[in-house]
């Protein structure tokens, strides 16, 4: 079931599927971070970039797809799909499989992003410790390599599920002028409990509960309430299943109660993960109005 919480409605349309195109530069190098290509990327079809950022330790991986025909006159928009492991891919799949699989950059003519992290991301900034700041490492080392690498047009869209629906909120919500739209599956919401807080990586993320409460998503949407409501929908909150998804259905009555635009998917078939049908659903609700462009 699908429900259009503000003034539009999605044509689901299926356009065409080519292979993408790879890049040519070996590296690059822009401070405060390094970044260089690597020679062979986990799955075949994307390019892989090794990066090193102040805001997380060790060295990271960056993931890339580009549409068919890609040409580097054309300029196009970014979706930055979260990963929920610390790693690009873990038991839920990987985010630029499905996206290769289902022929998503190519029928919106978009480059699709996914980066890794130092330690399972809960989309925190530790005050406590400088090298566990993730969404930091997003904003100031990720979004600028991809800017600075490839040829985009300025628009740019997150997707997360489960535990980086925090993070894609979180990004989109703050940072309004960076990012133009979110969709999130299956999304983690509300305080966590003391067992979660120091077993499941809550606490290592954020250190505090006063930073995870800047980023709990019905925090952050109380907070934005009055400017979401004033504009067109900008928010996807997809619901799968089977059985109860407590978290969507307290986020999607979140938005009701505050009369945020917004757009609501349901399909019960849809599973707890990255394969189970629903991020071709996220990307048309997303790119829809999307087409290559000139670059200047």
């Amino acid at each position: 079931m699908l429900t259009c919480m503000g003034r539009f409605l999605i044509p689901l349309i299926l356009w065409w599927a080519i292979a993408p195109v790879s890049a040519t530069e070996s590296s690059v190098e822009r401070s405060p971070f390094t970044v260089s290509k690597d020679a062979s990327p986990s799955v075949r079809g994307m390019e892989s970039w090794s990066i090193v950022s102040p805001w997380q330790s060790g060295t990271n991986t960056v993931e890339v797809v580009v549409p068919s025909g890609y040409r580097r006159d054309r300029t196009y928009p970014v979706v930055y799909l979260l990963p929920v492991n610390a790693g690009t891919k873990g038991p839920w799949g990987h985010p630029l499989e499905e996206i290769l699989k289902n022929g998503l950059a190519d029928r919106y003519q978009a480059i699709c992003v996914t980066p890794s992290f130092a330690l399972l991301p809960w989309y925190g900034n530790n005050p406590d410790n400088p090298s566990v700041h993730q969404t930091e490492h997003l904003l100031k080392a990720v979004v600028p390599f991809v800017e600075s690498r490839y040829p985009v047009n300025g628009t740019n869209y997150l997707v997360g599920f489960s535990k980086s629906a925090i993070g894609a909120l979180g990004l989109a919500l703050e940072h309004p002028v960076k990012f133009s739209g979110v969709a999130v599956f299956e999304n983690w919401y509300g305080e966590p409990d003391s067992l979660q807080w120091e077993t499941w990586g809550f606490k290592e993320c954020h250190g505090t509960r006063e930073a995870y409460d800047f980023w709990d998503p019905g925090h952050l949407v109380t907070r934005h309430a009055v400017e979401l409501a004033a504009k067109p929908a900008r928010i996807t909150v997809i619901g799968g299943g089977p059985g109860p998804r407590p978290g969507v259905d307290q986020l999607m009555d979140l938005l009701r109660q505050k009369n945020i635009p917004h757009l609501e998917i349901w399909e019960r078939s849809m599973g707890h993960r990255w394969d189970s049908g629903w991020l071709p659903l996220a990307m048309a609700s997303l790119l829809r109005n999307e087409a290559p462009r000139q670059a200047p």
